[in-house]
């Protein structure tokens, strides 16, 4: 077996399995922004409902509750 043959045997799969393995670091940093994006947007919205729901500040709250 000549050493270039021996190389093939080896950098072959070592480089399809360092690919394979960036690409599925790529997926899941994919999701995982997704997922935090959805989370951020979530908030923000559950957010803007009670600012709608319970007035605009949390100072207003205090103004009413002084009677």
């Amino acid at each position: 077996m000549s050493l270039r043959c021996l190389l093939d045997l080896v950098c072959c799969p070592l480089i399809a399995v360092t690919f394979s393995a960036i690409r599925s670091a790529k997926r899941l940093l994919s999701k995982l922004i997704h997922w935090l994006l959805l989370a951020i947007l979530y908030f923000k919205l559950n957010s803007i409902t009670l600012n709608i729901l319970f007035g605009h500040s949390r100072g207003a709250c205090k103004l009413y509750s002084r009677d």
